[in-house]
């Protein structure tokens, strides 16, 4: 690989017999030049992939299997072009490769030194090279060097040290008592030390990634319902922005989540209330309609963020807890159960939980039992008030420091993101091939003798004027058909475009766009007359399709029972003939 390995001014940790037996092979193995012993400085340069005693190709990582010469390398930082993120992610994704003697605390501790600190000792030539890869890969400089002998003319010195630990070793053995280990007092950088907590040192990064990582390293015990309403109902806000009102939650001091439809946009202002009073105004910094998420910068906040989770971890039946402010009821707090996992909702995988979600809920956290955010309410189910939709936390990723997709759980995400990908280009593919033909999809009366049939069809080029002939049928017989033309065709994505003006939340009306699927489908109207039809023949179980055209996703009946109040008034109130096109479709307001 051509890596070069440097020596530095450090000299030799660690003195006794090992390693005064290793200082022969060492003196061996380098040209220290005459006047240069003392400083321990190599000359020359060694490679990862030889032995730089002999020049062995390296079958092994730890020792030269032709001349026994020891290949271990230490590994140097020398500088560092990227920021504090980069540190901290490089510092977790080599962690999370559990190199021995590369810890994460270690790592963190060791990456924010300055130029010459030592970021591993005794490493073996692999764990070397992949360090190498991933540290450079975010920014990092990084230098390899052998593992460096004593300088000779202080080798009586290690002698002496090593004689005078074994006495004391042999004497307190003899006594049966014990001793504190001590720190090995030297000149040079001792072995970096394993951190019990994992907390970083002040100063070494962001509170925000300090917080989130210490949690990493002591995970969480579960709790009850009321201790987690407790631990995060400070960081648990009400979002009000143009009349709406809405929920959020703090998840860095000075940054909150929220959903889209709650903010009013980028770069537009809100008002966060805390439960202790105070009113701060915040910043929309993020807005993802989409996946319906949006962060808010609060200044001043100093909020004490709510830890966050891993939604990949929940299994279907594992409780949640629910907070949020329905109906502007501050702090409401609900229990729950996750139903499904990832329910693909217009191309977006949804968490969904049993629970009493309403109107003032959404962008409240979702919480595991640990306390942790796994999701943000998002939506609840039509018709249902104890089925919710929650956006997973996921989704912070790219806009939030705190939330980092590594490891297994980053490789589960991915898997739960090509899934739904899958998933949401078949159904794309399913849906631009409806309509190919004139489809029926809706019959309503005009008068007692005829109806007004809408049609959609996908054009490649202008629509034009089509005449089309309808059967009326019972468990596939034949009864009675009617014709008619179509000559009103509009624009169905027009006319789509136009909603979304009226309702910009409507997520299955941003499907529609975003994907295209209304590109080229018009719907036309044609009226067609039933006079002829025998009463038997138009029961409501009789069916109306167009022949030769395509299938509706549901049967179309005919409209019987509008039928019979229709020849009882004699006319359809409200309802201009003339111009029965999707104008009159809307003019058109039904039986009175």
């Amino acid at each position: 690989m051509g890596v070069i390995l440097r020596a530095s001014r450090d000299a030799v940790w660690g003195i006794g017999g090992e390693r005064i037996a290793a200082w022969a092979s060492e003196r061996a193995m380098t040209d220290i030049p005459r006047g240069q012993e003392g400083d321990g400085r190599l000359a020359g340069t060694v490679s990862l992939d030889t032995c730089p005693r002999c020049g062995n190709q390296g079958d092994s990582d730890s020792y030269c299997s032709r001349c026994g010469s020891d290949l271990h390398v230490d590994l140097v930082l020398e500088g560092w072009t990227g920021d504090k993120r980069s540190r901290y992610t490089a510092s977790k994704e080599l962690s999370a490769k559990k190199p021995a003697g590369l810890s994460f605390s270690s790592l963190r501790q060791a990456l924010s030194g300055e130029p010459g600190t030592v970021i591993g000792r005794r490493l073996t030539r692999s764990v070397a090279r992949t360090a190498i890869a991933i540290l450079s890969r975010h920014g990092g400089l990084v230098a390899t060097r052998p593992v460096l002998p004593l300088p000779r003319k202080k080798l009586w010195v290690g002698m002496a040290a090593g004689a005078a630990l074994l006495l004391i070793v042999l004497v307190v053995a003899l006594k049966g008592g014990k001793t504190e280990e001590q720190p090995e007092q030297s000149q040079v950088e001792p072995p970096p030390a394993e951190e019990a907590s994992g907390e970083p040192e002040k100063g070494e990064e962001p509170a925000d990634i300090a917080e989130a990582s210490a949690s990493e390293e002591k995970p969480l015990a579960p709790m009850t319902t009321a201790q987690i309403s407790m631990a995060v109902n400070d960081a648990i806000v009400t979002v009000t922005c143009e009349g709406k009102l809405g929920t959020a939650f703090f998840v860095e001091r000075d940054r909150a989540v929220t959903n889209a439809h709650v903010a009013c946009g980028k770069d537009e202002k809100v008002t966060v209330k805390f439960l202790d009073g105070r009113e701060l105004m915040g910043e929309v910094t993020v807005w993802e309609p989409g996946p319906d998420l949006a962060v808010i910068d609060v200044l001043g906040a100093s909020a004490k963020p709510i830890p966050v989770g891993d939604s990949t971890s929940l299994a279907v039946g594992d409780p949640v807890v629910l907070i949020g402010n329905p109906q502007g009821l501050a702090s409401t707090v609900h229990e729950g159960k996750v139903s499904f996992l990832y329910r693909n909702l217009h191309g977006v995988p949804y968490l969904q939980v049993n629970g009493d979600v309403n109107s003032g809920n959404s962008g409240g956290p979702l919480l595991d039992v640990r306390g942790r955010v796994a999701g943000i309410i998002s939506m609840r189910a039509g018709g249902a008030r104890r089925i919710g939709f929650a956006l997973p936390v996921e989704y912070l990723e790219p806009h939030l420091r705190s939330v980092m997709l590594t490891g297994d759980a980053g490789a589960r995400w991915r898997e739960i993101m090509d899934k739904v990908d899958r998933e949401d280009a078949s159904e794309v593919q399913a849906s631009l091939s409806l309509y190919e033909k004139p489809t029926l999809i809706s019959v309503s009366p005009v008068t007692s003798e005829k109806l007004l049939a809408l049609v959609l069809q996908r054009w490649k080029t202008s629509p034009g004027t089509r005449h089309l002939v309808v059967d009326i049928s019972t468990e596939g017989l034949v009864l009675c058909t009617t014709e008619g033309k179509v000559s009103d065709w509009n624009g169905v994505e027009d006319a789509i475009k136009k909603s979304r003006l009226r309702d910009p939340d409507s997520r299955h009306l941003r499907w529609i766009v975003e994907r295209r699927i209304a590109q080229g489908l018009y719907l036309g109207t044609m009226v067609v007359e039933i006079d002829h039809c025998s009463k038997e023949s138009t029961t409501k179980e009789a069916v109306m399709v167009v022949r030769g055209g395509g299938e509706p996703k549901e049967e179309v009946r005919f409209p019987t029972a509008e039928l019979e109040r229709c020849r009882k008034r004699r006319r359809l109130p409200g309802f201009h003939e003339r111009g029965t096109g999707i104008r009159g479709v809307r003019r058109y307001r039904g039986p009175q």
